[in-house]
């Protein structure tokens, strides 16, 4: 694994000081996927899941999550797209320590995403993730990996594109990539697929409205290694609507509800069960745009 993160961070590096942006136009099929609605310049957002039992014990979890991107920059070539950002993730428990947990528990990863794309609508997509997914006291080596995605999509003129592929974090996890976007409207876009389905629609150019749900498994997170606990495994599906609305035309505020569902937390080794959450709720504020 070492060596797998010695090869990817230079080299996503290197793509982002070598490669430029080519001034012609794309000669590329327009595809909802890729290239609909790129992502914004930088993000960030709090959100709070109040105490919930865990089964079986007498423990509570709840949590406060940190999430934030900012974007390196996206690079068009004769071969396709590059897009670079710094990504990362944080949970805080409210509840202390209790069940095992760490403190704070997280990621925060580089992705690097290249789209080798075809005059005839379809596009390779390859990903990788490399960055620190723990939970420890101290930074180790075991809490870095390389998670990688690849897929492929199919563009079928402007308003209709799928997706299929998979997502593995080396050591325990894969996970497939699968679905259908439809744009009917250029206000209206239709996501039907795995891990995450949603609908959004721009009700005005300043108001935007969605609703979607997500399922979460591929959460993973080495603690200390004298941990007898292991690995933190933490899974959930979250049923949400939200609004966004746009000020200035540069920023964009966000707010979130929805309901947390199938919760577990895990750990790979020791003498704690596979800890079942009772279903609770969780809403989170944000702001995305050019600050």
């Amino acid at each position: 694994m070492r060596r797998w993160i010695a090869a990817a961070v230079p080299a996503a590096l290197a793509m982002a000081i070598t490669t430029r942006a080519a001034d012609e136009g794309s000669p590329f099929r327009y595809c909802p996927i890729v290239d609909g609605g790129r992502e914004e310049f930088a993000a960030f957002s709090i959100g709070i899941a109040p105490d919930e039992a865990i089964e079986g014990v007498a423990e509570d979890f709840g949590f406060v999550e940190w999430q934030a991107r900012v974007s390196l920059g996206y690079y068009r070539t004769s071969s396709g797209d590059i897009d670079l950002s710094l990504g990362g993730r944080m949970w805080t428990p409210t509840d202390g320590t209790g069940f095992g947990l760490p403190s704070s528990f997280g990621e925060g990863y580089l992705r690097a995403r290249w789209d080798l794309r075809t005059t005839q609508g379809l596009t390779l997509r390859a990903e990788v993730f490399p960055g620190y997914y723990g939970g420890s006291s101290e930074m180790e080596w075991d809490n870095f990996n390389v998670p990688f995605a690849m897929s492929g999509i199919q563009s079928f003129g402007r308003e209709v594109a799928v997706q299929g592929g998979f997502r593995v974090h080396p050591g325990y996890a894969f996970d497939p990539i699968v679905g259908v976007r439809w744009a009917p409207l250029r206000d209206v876009v239709i996501d039907a697929a795995y891990p995450e389905t949603r609908a959004f629609w721009r009700l005005h150019p300043a108001v935007a409205l969605l609703a979607g749900y997500q399922i979460n498994r591929m959460w993973r997170f080495s603690l200390d290694d004298d941990d007898p606990g292991g690995d933190l495994m933490m899974h959930d599906h979250r049923l949400y609507a939200g609004a966004n609305v746009t000020v200035g035309g540069l920023m964009t505020f966000t707010a979130r509800f929805g309901s947390l569902l199938h919760r577990t937390i895990d750990y790979t080794h020791g003498p704690l069960p596979e800890g079942d959450i009772d279903d609770g709720y969780f809403f989170s504020f944000g702001i995305i745009g050019e600050f």
